[in-house]
């Protein structure tokens, strides 16, 4: 029996809006930074949609939101946000 290098589809946690949209694209962060963290979470099967300041994540589970503000911010809110997203699940 041949390895598969990529876990099957139907056996991942996927956000249910994800299921019902499949060909969605992912929101664009400005900051190539918080872009990096938007995009680990959209691989890992969260569902991201951008909102007037924030990009919201929200997991597979249902049970966790994370924001994303879309402006500048402090140094320390990248890391606290990286907490968030540990916190929620996501591998970082």
């Amino acid at each position: 029996m041949a390895r598969q290098d990529k876990p099957d589809e139907s056996s991942e946690t996927k956000h249910p809006r994800r299921v019902a949209a499949p060909n969605a694209k992912r929101p664009k962060h400005p900051n190539k930074e918080w872009d990096e963290l938007v995009k680990l979470a959209w691989n890992a099967s969260w569902w991201c949609e951008r909102r007037k300041k924030y990009i919201y994540c929200y997991s597979p589970n249902l049970e966790d939101i994370v924001k994303v503000p879309m402006t500048p911010s402090d140094w320390r809110t990248i890391r606290n946000k990286k907490r968030d997203f540990r916190a929620a699940g996501l591998m970082i």
